[in-house]
């Protein structure tokens, strides 16, 4: 299962525009229709606050899709308290407030590995274009403390077995 990033939704953008290569983006769509691509609420937010094609694409995930776009939850709020208590600089604060979804990306894939199914625990990967640099607080490094995989959007095509 795959949580993504806009991080890798931009960069998706700008190597595929979406009026070019329409079929990359429905294959994404496909992916979250097999229960196996989600992204969170917070990614929306920060997608919103763009002015391209990429903010119309997420406005019509949400309305079609809304079940793409995760919402909070009690267990993802007590996840992202225990993030920040130990990476207080994981978040970017601006007037007061944090306008930032990563945190929540993974207090999402803690959400998901904790609940059981039948054919055993979810391994939720983030798919991000944000890299493990030294001791930079970013994605990487967050979700590496909490045994949490992270990718480049690309590397799941790989992985998925994409070719387009």
């Amino acid at each position: 299962m795959y949580i993504i990033d806009s991080s890798s939704l931009i960069d998706l953008k700008d190597r595929n525009p979406l009026d070019i290569y329409l079929s990359v983006w429905n294959k994404l769509m496909e992916l979250h229709l097999e229960n196996r691509l989600y992204s969170h609420i917070e990614v929306y937010l920060e997608l919103e606050g763009r002015d391209d094609e990429l903010k119309e694409w997420a406005k019509e995930q949400k309305n079609e899709y809304p079940d793409f776009f995760k919402k909070y939850t009690p267990d993802q709020q007590k996840y992202v308290a225990d993030i920040l208590s130990k990476f207080e600089s994981f978040v970017k604060i601006n007037d007061g407030t944090t306008k930032d979804a990563d945190p929540w990306l993974v207090a999402l894939a803690l959400e998901m590995r904790s609940q059981p199914t039948i054919f055993g625990p979810i391994k939720p990967i983030i798919l991000t274009e944000e890299v493990l640099k030294g001791n930079r607080v970013k994605i990487p490094y967050v979700a590496k403390h909490y045994r949490i995989k992270c990718v480049k959007i690309f590397d799941m095509f790989r992985q998925e077995g994409w070719k387009f």
